[in-house]
């Protein structure tokens, strides 16, 4: 018996000790279980010393990283959205912003389903329009065009709506922000959306929190510009029009347009 089990068999309890003392099959089973003990110990030493002599190479960095991102695609990809269904889909979903997902899923997405009459809301590529861009906005759930030409859809009448999870284009935009929170496009034409559809409140909301993630963005300063010259609000609408222009906004609808305030305040 080693020093390490005699140690152990020393700190036995009394009664176990006393028991080993006076019973036959008691030491045999301590010395069975230290024995066991021992091996346990000799075995845990090899592993640390095999797996600090191995070290870990990039290539197993890298695959582990991949299966990391690939689960962590899977549960974004489950999320569900209140009211709005859930973002799971058979074909992505892609990110509107990533370089790769911009080449060819974009290429097969858009082709098929996202030709320029179906932007233009004019004609279906594979149906109705609304199927077109149902279909483009589950493959890339934050697309900023596919979206414009589903608020655009759902501002002109929209009838017909061909997925019974999602039914206005407020579920669209909904489904984009739940997707990716950071886009800030997304929330800067959710805010046109809704301002357009009479609700202020809610479309300050998203020019809020479009501000708060892009403050110096001229295209975002210069939608919210025009936004706070219609709620009355001149001086902030001049801010946001100073931040626009002085990014090199080449538009002058807004300057106009505070200038047309001005006169009739």
């Amino acid at each position: 018996m080693n020093e390490y089990s005699q140690s152990r068999l020393a700190a036995m309890p009394a009664i176990a000790r006393e028991w080993s003392i006076h019973s036959r099959p008691m030491p045999i089973l301590w010395a069975h279980v230290l024995r066991r003990s021992d091996r346990l110990n000799q075995r845990r030493q090899m592993y640390a010393t095999t797996y600090r002599r191995s070290p870990v190479t990039r290539q197993t960095l890298l695959t582990l990283l991949g299966i990391l991102v690939f689960f962590w695609g899977v549960a974004a990809g489950a999320q569900q959205v209140p009211g709005c269904g859930s973002l799971q889909n058979a074909f992505g979903p892609f990110d509107y912003r990533d370089p790769e997902a911009r080449g060819e899923p974009l290429r097969l997405v858009e082709s098929a389903h996202f030709t320029s009459s179906v932007e233009s809301l004019m004609k279906g590529a594979t149906g109705p329009v609304i199927g077109d861009l149902d279909y483009t906005l589950r493959a890339f759930p934050n697309h900023h065009r596919a979206l414009n030409s589903v608020a655009r859809y759902d501002l002109q009448g929209a009838k017909h709506w061909v997925n019974p999870a999602v039914r206005s284009a407020e579920c669209y935009f909904e489904r984009a922000i739940a997707f990716r929170s950071d886009d800030v496009v997304v929330h800067m034409l959710f805010a046109n959306f809704l301002a357009k559809r009479g609700r202020p409140e809610d479309a300050r909301r998203q020019y809020n929190e479009a501000l708060r993630i892009a403050p110096n963005d001229a295209e975002v300063n210069y939608n919210a510009g025009l936004f706070f010259v219609d709620q009355g609000e001149i001086e902030r609408a001049r801010q946001h029009a100073k931040v626009a222009y002085g990014a090199g906004y080449p538009l002058p609808g807004l300057q106009k347009k505070i200038k047309e305030a001005e006169v009739t305040k």
